[in-house]
């Protein structure tokens, strides 16, 4: 509960835009670190700096 206190977007009685702005925000994280652990687990292929030496 102390967690939620400390939330810049805290209010009393959170609205519809408040809930789908953390929704959203929680989606790209977890986007984000989806898209992490694919260059991890297959590599950066043509992205990758060895690619460039060839």
């Amino acid at each position: 509960m102390q967690v939620l206190e400390q939330l810049p977007w805290r209010q009393p009685f959170p609205t519809l835009a408040l809930v789908l702005a953390i929704v959203i925000e929680i989606a790209g994280g977890i986007a984000m670190a989806g898209g992490l652990l694919q260059i991890v687990a297959f590599g950066a292929g043509r992205f990758s700096l060895d690619a460039r030496r060839r």
